[in-house]
This record gives structure tokens, C-alpha cells and sequence, in this order.
């Protein structure tokens, strides 16, 4: 497969160094096996000499940046470009490169952006009040909607831009834990900017139709864990990562007025016919294809068989327009933290990407319960397994690609569809307890004072109140037998605690549960949340 001739501006000859003769020639040619072990070769005169840098488009913006870093390191190449520094010249080379290779090509827009949703236009001295102000950090960021790095957002931009491009069938861009929704915004403004360029392939997944970005999250934090041993409740106490529907709403209106927000319909039939409901273009001729948005609310358990319907059949959208049933998914990115989480999307949605398609995992490398998940749906699926793919293989060999040191996500590039175990996917239901939405209305575990090293968990059931659900656990403290699902405590440790008997010890528990509810229920800015 044959590239497009690619070049670089030489360097000023008023630069004196050993290195003011170095100049980036045009590229012989970009050739290699077709598909995805496609090469772009860039020739490179070093001190008189010419060498040869070599970079795989399917590897993405990050393995750009890698090739060039080590290019320059390798030849010691510190001067030049009014730098006098490796990484100054490598930014250089990395700006250039990316223009004439089409890879995240420079844009005002998506660069500022990206700036805006990083919290990067505030001064440091805000941020840092406003941080402390709140009691939020570099790790959690009070002024910024997204904590993704740069690295993300350019990889996100690539794969958008790749799936436009090489007209992949499907025409959803879907991500499962938004927190404030930056990364979502994002995606869908390099869609609309990817969608409005000449050339570009919108007809993916059925010709003609229009795109989704779809934004799932419970919108009130991470939940109480339905699989004990591998998450844990703290997930739940986690008030930074509670933020409301209607906040991560006003921040998508905010930056993308022109794309509308689909609500849930009376119009939205499973029985519509497959060509209903097409996309009504705003007007006649060349006018981009039109984006929604569409927003489920919930924990991934319960949202995502809504998830599922509504890819599947008609959507019809307040704004006079319609998007037929959208199927399959485009770019699939996850950001829950917790194992239940991820095991709970990828067995949803997995087999809805296509080759062709990208998936993304956050947390990967940060997060125990993220990466555990990952590799063990990989390794049920035999997504990555066996010997390199041959060149004949479109999307390559769906290996773990990272985004280098200090980054927690990595990613792969889907080359043949998942078809989900749905044995081990029934043996990871059946192994799971009630949880929030399933039956329990929370649960909170409760340290009691010194000296007793004991901690009562208190489960409240959906239509219980929680002054019985305590009662019932403190008859569980002083049962004299054991019986089913009683927890009994030990003569020399019933010694310990704080209290005598049943009331003494609802009187005691009752406040400190109310309390840990309240912490619980409380979002970012410490606001109750909604019911």
C-alpha cells in the first residue's frame, strides 16, 4: 500500500551547530504489506547521511511520538529548529510528521479544546485555591471535566478520526463511566469535525445514518459491590466521582450546542422496521450527517440491557429527527474502576464492535480489579491469543497497546468480533449478591469503637427502613444460636463492645448508620443527591 509523499521544513541555516546541516528530506515513499502492517517511512539526513524512520499509522499518535523520541535520542540530535534540546527537536519533528501522515494533524480548535476540558486555561494559582477550596487535587481536579492525559484525548482523536475514515461499519461512540463527561465531548467534537472533512466516509454501519454518542453512567458514583472478594464498598464513599446528570448535561450543551440530546421516547419501538426513522438531513446537499447524543443513567448492571435496546431498534429524537436502530459500536471506552463494572460492559457490548472498531480500558494499570477484568475476558474470548496475525490481517493482532509510563489505559483495535461465552457469563451472574437496584438499598459497614476490633455490616433492603434494618443486625450480635445468615458473636468478644444489649446497641449503631449513609449520598460539592 502506497502512502502519500510526506515532508518536513529543513532547518534555518543560521543556526550554528554541528547539527545546522540536518535536513528532513521528503519521505522515498511509505510502502510496506498492505493493511494494517502498513509502513510510512520518512528519510532523514543526519549529518550528511540519510536514515531512515519507520512508523505504523495502525499504531496510533503515542507510538508516532515514541519512534520519533528514540530517533532522536538514538542520533543525539539536540539542535536545530531554534531548539537546543532532544525533546524540543522531537516536538518539532512530532508537529511536522503529524501534518504530512495525517495522524492528529495540528487544529486550533480541538487543541484548545482539549486545554478546556483539562482545566488547562485557568491559571495555576486558581486551580490550586480551588482545589483546596474544595479538597479536591492533581488527581482529582476541581476545575477540569475529564482527568484523562493528553495522550488519551490525542489517541481518542486518531481512532475517531481512523473509523470515519476507513468507513468501519458502525456509527456509535459509547463510553461507560463519564464522570464529568469531557472525554465524551471530546470524542463527539473531533466526530463532528471528522464527519464535516471532504472524502469522509459517514455511511459506516448501514449507509447513510446518523452518528451516536452515547454517555452511561449511574451519575451518582460507583455502587455498593455485588461481588465480594473482588471489589469493595469504599468505591461507594466516593463522593468526587458523584457527579449529577444534569451538571454533565449543561457541560455537553455548554461546548456542542449544534448536537442535540435524545431522551428516552414513547416512539422507540423494538418493533419499528430496520429502514425506519432514517436520518432527516437539517438541509438539502452537503450538509454533514447529523450527531446525538443520548445519555443512560444508572448502575452499568441495570443500564446496560437499555443500552443494548436501544442500539437495536428505532430511536426517535425530540429534535424532528430520528436515528435508525444503530447496532453496532464504533469505539467502545470504559472507565469504572471496579471489576463488576467492566466484566458487566464487556459482557454487554463486546461482541458489538466490529473489526475495525477500538477498544479502550481505563485504569488498567492503576486499578487491580480494572486489570484483572480485562485480562480474564481476554483470555475467556481469546481476544490476543495464538501467533501473530498474519499480513493479511486487516486490524492486526489485537494485542494491548499502552500510552506510555504513568498512563492507566490501554487499548486494542478489535480484528474479529466477539462472540460472548454466555456460559461464563451466566457463572458470573449466578455468583454474585444483592446489590443496589437488586434488591439491596444500601449497605454500609460500620467500624465500632476501641477496644472491639468488630465491624457490623448493615444490609437495608428495598422497602425496608434503616432502623430495622440495624434492629435486625444487633439481634444478629446477641442471638444466643446460630442461625441462617447470623453472624454471632463471641462470648470474650461480645465483652467488648460498646453496648449491653439490642436497644443499646440501635441506639448506638442507628446514628453512626444514618451518618455513613449521608457521606454516601452526598456528590462532589457535597450536595445530597437526588432520590
Amino acid at each position: 500500500e502506497t502512502r502519500s509523499v510526506l515532508s518536513v521544513l529543513p532547518i534555518p541555516m543560521y543556526f550554528r551547530s554541528p547539527w545546522h546541516f540536518l535536513l528532513l528530506f521528503p519521505a522515498i515513499h511509505a510502502i510496506s504489506s498492505a493493511g494494517y502492517n502498513a509502513t510510512d517511512e520518512f528519510s532523514i539526513m543526519v549529518n550528511g547521511a540519510p536514515k531512515t524512520l519507520q512508523y505504523r499509522r495502525a499504531d496510533g499518535p503515542y507510538e508516532l511520538r515514541l519512534a520519533i523520541q528514540n530517533f532522536v535520542s538514538y542520533y543525539g540530535i539536540s539542535q536545530g529548529f531554534g531548539c537546543i534540546s532532544e525533546a524540543c527537536v522531537a516536538g518539532v519533528i512530532e508537529a511536522e510528521l503529524r501534518e504530512r501522515s495525517g495522524v492528529c494533524p495540528k487544529s486550533k480548535y480541538l487543541d484548545l479544546l482539549a486545554k478546556s476540558l483539562r482545566g488547562e486555561l485557568h491559571t495555576e494559582r486558581l486551580r490550586t485555591a480551588v482545589d483546596a477550596a474544595l479538597g479536591f487535587n492533581d488527581l482529582w481536579p476541581s476545575l477540569a471535566l475529564t482527568m484523562v492525559q493528553q495522550v488519551d484525548l490525542d489517541t481518542l482523536r486518531w481512532m475517531v478520526e481512523t473509523v470515519v475514515a476507513e468507513g468501519v461499519p458502525a456509527r456509535v461512540v459509547l463510553e461507560s463511566g463519564v464522570w464529568r463527561g469531557g472525554a465524551s465531548i471530546f470524542g463527539a467534537a473531533v466526530l463532528e469535525e471528522a464527519l464535516a472533512a471532504p472524502g469522509a466516509r459517514s455511511g459506516g454501519g448501514g449507509g447513510g445514518g446518523g452518528w451516536a454518542v452515547v454517555l452511561c453512567d449511574s451519575f451518582r458514583g460507583l455502587p455498593l459491590t455485588s461481588l465480594e472478594g473482588e471489589d469493595t464498598d469504599w468505591w461507594w464513599l466516593q463522593s468526587k466521582l458523584k457527579v449529577g446528570e444534569a451538571d454533565v448535561r449543561s457541560s455537553f450543551k455548554a461546548h456542542l450546542p449544534d448536537i442535540p440530546i435524545l431522551e428516552e421516547s414513547p416512539e422507540e419501538s423494538p418493533e419499528a422496521s430496520p429502514g425506519d426513522g432514517q436520518i432527516e438531513q437539517r438541509s438539502a446537499g452537503a450538509a454533514p450527517p447529523m450527531i446525538a447524543a443520548r445519555f443512560f443513567a444508572g448502575y452499568v448492571r441495570d443500564s446496560m440491557p437499555k443500552v443494548a435496546a436501544f442500539l437495536d431498534r428505532r430511536n426517535a429524537a425530540a429534535v424532528t429527527h430520528a436515528i435508525p436502530g444503530l447496532g453496532d459500536i464504533a469505539i467502545l471506552r470504559i472507565d469504572l474502576d471496579m471489576f463488576e463494572g467492566y466484566m458487566d460492559v464487556l459482557y454487554a457490548l463486546a461482541s458489538r464492535v466490529p473489526p475495525g472498531g477500538f477498544m479502550i480500558m481505563d485504569d488498567y494499570f492503576v486499578e487491580p480489579g480494572a486489570k484483572k477484568a480485562v485480562d480474564l475476558f481476554r483470555e475467556i474470548h481469546g481476544i490476543g491469543a495464538g501467533p501473530p496475525s498474519p499480513p493479511s490481517l486487516e486490524f492486526g493482532d489485537e494485542r494491548l497497546r499502552t500510552l506510555g509510563s504513568g498512563d492507566p489505559a490501554v487499548w486494542w483495535r478489535v480484528a474479529r468480533r466477539v462472540r460472548v461465552d454466555e456460559g461464563k457469563r451466566l457463572a458470573f451472574e449466578q455468583g454474585r449478591r444483592p446489590s443496589q437496584g437488586f434488591g439491596i438499598e444500601v449497605r454500609l459497614s460500620l467500624e465500632l469503637p476501641p477496644p472491639s476490633t468488630h465491624v457490623v455490616v448493615i444490609e437495608q433492603r428495598v422497602g425496608e427502613d434503616l432502623k430495622g434494618a440495624v434492629r435486625a443486625e444487633c439481634g444478629k450480635l446477641f442471638a444466643a444460636t446460630t442461625g441462617p445468615g447470623q453472624a454471632v458473636v463471641r462470648a470474650e468478644d461480645r465483652a467488648l463492645l460498646p453496648f449491653y444489649d439490642v436497644p443499646g446497641c440501635v441506639a448506638e449503631l442507628l446514628p453512626m448508620a444514618e451518618a455513613r449513609r449521608r457521606e454516601g449520598n452526598r456528590d462532589y460539592l457535597g450536595r445530597p443527591l437526588p432520590a
